[in-house]
């Protein structure tokens, strides 16, 4: 089979892969969302099932001491196999609070003899100055290759998988091609040479992928007379912003590279960063040769179930793979009933507070075109009038940019809100109305424009009560859209209302 492009559609920047006898698993950065990073697995590299649940999957194995904001969190995941057990290498990155500049990284190692389980180590930590960490496996020695912040290079040094302690100093082994930005390193070994991986120029437009080798796992490395061997700068293709990749040989021998891109139409790219696929020819040289990234020509309309439960985009709450909450979950917050129906209970953290979990579970946009909605049942108006309630449906990047169509008990009314600090962008309408029975809210949304619009009680049409150009919402993303219900309300006690929901249906 030819893998279809973007292999994981919506929200799945800065891809990882491996192959363990005919099963590929793919990983992919999260940031401040949680639980953490996605395992998919795949027989062919084009279909992918979504493993039971993300890891970490416990509060306790994130640092709260320290403040993660937006776009913050779990970066660039490294997957790796070794004598049955699967690894995850990741950075955490997190704010210490002492001023300016006070970003610092946490790297984490996690561990598996049975990933089909989903039941993870709790997390070996460990520091050093720099990120986007990666293993290498060579008989009994593990190395770490990270990207340093000290010199804008490579550092490569033996560690102690069972305890993260380092064994030897760090070397640098590259310091690229002289591009800014040097990332995401990846080291392979094939006919006699180690390869190393990076992506160079930055996450955005000049985002591009290199490659060096030696004969030696401690260098020197040359650098390939191609470099860049991957890159969409400075070209018209569809897919921009590619690099970060990670190559893999299937069953065949074939090999492939998994990176990211985005779909990008003018300045915007709604979707954010997904994880894209292409072919690796290996040159008599014994450099590699990238074919340019190719968007499947069905793309635009085709719906492929990747990351989410339930079939045809409908999604009842039973089943919790896929799903996502905000820098953490308080469980008391959610229960599902055997219906599948979700009740909620608000807390006092809204989704532009920065600090804090709010009460929303989504799920990734996966569709450029299509409609997310929900149906919504209050209890008694009156007593959720007293706390200020606030809830309803959401799309969340971040506390800086969200859109949200909601009912506002202290008033009585719909609200239609869409929020971008970037795009200086705040936009309230309301519409009063009298609610008893169930809600019905939706997004519907293009490349172009998100409309949000609700149905009141035994009526079946919508009402559009708000919209939004798409690319407000969009610009230098690390991540990309989560459509979910909320709840929040000003006072929070014991015995709150709850507030139920029938269903979520995401295209």
């Amino acid at each position: 089979m030819v893998p279809a492009n973007p292999i994981i559609p919506g929200f799945a920047p800065d891809p990882s892969i491996i192959r363990v006898a005919d099963t590929y698993f793919l990983v992919n950065s999260t940031f401040h969302f949680f639980p953490g990073i996605p395992v998919y697995a795949s027989k062919d590299l084009v279909h992918s099932q979504l493993k039971l649940s993300n890891t970490p999957s416990k509060i306790s194995q994130w640092d709260d001491k320290r403040q993660m904001v937006g776009n913050r969190g779990l970066y660039a995941p490294t997957i790796r196999w070794h004598a049955g057990t699967f690894y995850i290498i990741v950075s955490n990155i997190l704010d210490d609070r002492s001023g300016p500049n006070s970003e610092v990284a946490d790297h984490l190692i996690i561990s598996t003899n049975d990933i089909y389980a989903n039941i993870w180590s709790d997390p070996i930590h460990w520091e050093y100055g720099g990120g986007d960490p990666s293993l290498f496996f060579e008989d009994d020695h593990v190395y770490v290759q990270i990207a340093s912040a000290k010199d804008a290079s490579v550092h490569q040094f033996e560690i102690d998988i069972q305890t993260g302690k380092r064994l030897s100093e760090p070397k640098s082994l590259w310091k690229g091609t002289g591009r800014p930005w040097l990332e995401s390193p990846h080291v392979y070994k094939k006919d006699g040479y180690y390869y190393l991986l990076v992506a160079e120029g930055g996450c955005f437009e000049q985002h591009v992928i290199s490659i060096a080798r030696s004969e030696n796992l401690w260098g020197p490395y040359e650098g390939c007379p191609a470099n860049p061997i991957l890159t969409a700068f400075n070209t018209t293709s569809y897919i921009q912003n590619v690099g970060h990749g990670e190559l893999v040989e299937d069953i065949n021998g074939a090999w492939w590279v998994v990176v990211l891109g985005v779909r990008q139409t003018g300045n915007s790219f709604v979707l954010g960063r997904e994880s894209f696929i292409t072919s690796v020819e290996w040159l008599d040289s014994g450099w590699p040769k990238i074919s340019p990234v190719a968007i499947t020509a069905n793309a635009h309309a085709r719906h492929r179930e990747l990351p989410q439960p339930g079939s045809n985009g409908a999604v009842t709450f039973s089943a919790v793979s896929g799903f996502l909450h905000i820098r953490g979950r308080d469980d008391k917050m959610y229960t599902i009933g055997p219906d599948g129906q979700l009740t909620i209970l608000p807390s006092n953290i809204d989704l532009l507070d920065p600090e804090g979990s709010p009460t929303f579970i989504g799920v990734r946009q996966k569709s450029l075109e299509g409609t997310a909605s929900t149906s919504m049942r209050l209890p008694d108006i009156d007593r959720v009038q007293k706390i200020g309630l606030r809830t309803g449906l959401a799309m969340y990047k971040e506390e800086h940019r969200f859109i949200r169509i909601f009912y506002d008990s202290t008033s009585g009314e719909i609200c239609f809100e869409a929020f971008s600090r970037l795009a200086q962008v705040h936009l309230l309408n309301r519409k009063a109305v009298d609610l008893h029975g169930d809600l019905g809210l939706r997004l519907r949304y293009t490349e172009l424009v998100y409309h949000c619009e609700y149905r009141l009680p035994g009526s079946k049409e919508y009402i559009v009560l708000g919209s939004i150009d798409s690319a407000k919402m969009s610009n230098l993303d690390f991540v990309g859209p989560v459509i979910g219900v909320f709840a929040v309300a000003n006072d929070v006690v014991d015995g709150n209302p709850e507030v139920h929901f029938t269903g979520l249906e995401v295209d």
